[in-house]
């Protein structure tokens, strides 16, 4: 059985870039695979990592625009990743991952 990730993905993927996609239509369609429940929190929260990623344009109260198809083989935290690449704190945790990774090919040339 797919994710509700992956299925929200594939469901996106369907409709052309530039097509509108209400959010209405997205709960009316996934929610017959079963993935959906009393959970809408989960796939709204998916959707806006998209939204932030920049997959998906937010163009009224509950209609999205598809910018950009989405890649099947994307991973939630890779979407999250991009979503919020551009944060202070983001900006702030890859500047230490680069000072770590930078000190430690300095202790390997020693």
């Amino acid at each position: 059985m797919e994710s509700k990730f992956y299925t929200l993905i594939n469901y996106l993927n369907t409709f052309k870039e530039g097509d509108i996609i209400r959010r209405f239509d997205i709960f009316f369609q996934l929610k017959p695979t079963g993935l959906i429940g009393g959970a809408f929190s989960t796939i709204d929260t998916y959707r806006n990592y998209l939204t932030k990623a920049g997959y998906l344009e937010r163009v009224g109260q509950g209609k999205y625009k598809l910018i950009k198809k989405i890649p099947n083989e994307i991973s939630v935290n890779r979407v999250v990743f991009e979503a919020y690449k551009e944060t202070p704190i983001s900006k702030v945790l890859r500047s230490l991952n680069e000072g770590i990774i930078n000190s430690e090919r300095e202790t390997n040339k020693e």
